[in-house]
């Protein structure tokens, strides 16, 4: 069987990835719907509502939970890296975006211009920084939600 074919018939990969896809969907669709435009940042970035990183490994730990049982290493293992990156997202990544939001608004509006216009495409990109880096623990309980919903119901259509 080759790689690819083991990867597509991974069913803890495959209802993960499901999880991080139906996340990021919902979260560029109410974003689009919130601030009536489309961003494409919203598709694959970190921050917003619902949680991807609480959906990818909820989904992880309830398919692992399920294909190899709730009491064995291999759950134990799932949930407990879930437990960090849940942390992570909730309390680092979060003070993360605060921080942003002041250190962005410390630069003089003239600074925000000439960083724009800057021909320097680093310069650009790197002095403003990114916000949406966090979640709170509404959009945290959202991605759990999804993720043990998007984990079981894939296991159970696969079965």
């Amino acid at each position: 069987m080759n790689i690819l074919s083991q990867i597509i018939h991974n069913e803890m990969f495959m209802g993960t990835l499901l999880a991080w896809f139906a996340a990021q969907l919902l979260k560029t669709l109410i974003n689009w719907i919130e601030n009536k435009k489309f961003d494409k940042e919203r598709i694959f970035g970190c921050g917003g509502f619902p949680s991807s990183h609480s959906s990818t490994v909820s989904a992880l730990a309830t398919t692992v939970g399920i294909n190899c049982g709730f009491g064995g290493y291999e759950f134990a293992l799932a949930f407990a890296f879930g437990m960090i990156v849940i942390y992570d997202a909730l309390n680092v990544r979060l003070e993360t975006g605060k921080q942003s939001v002041v250190i962005n608004h410390l630069l003089t509006a003239e600074e925000i211009r000439d960083i724009l216009l800057s021909a320097d495409k680093d310069k650009r990109t790197k002095a403003i920084l990114k916000e949406y880096v966090g979640h709170t623990p509404t959009q945290i309980v959202a991605g759990i939600i999804i993720g043990i919903l998007v984990g079981w119901g894939y296991c159970a259509l696969y079965v």
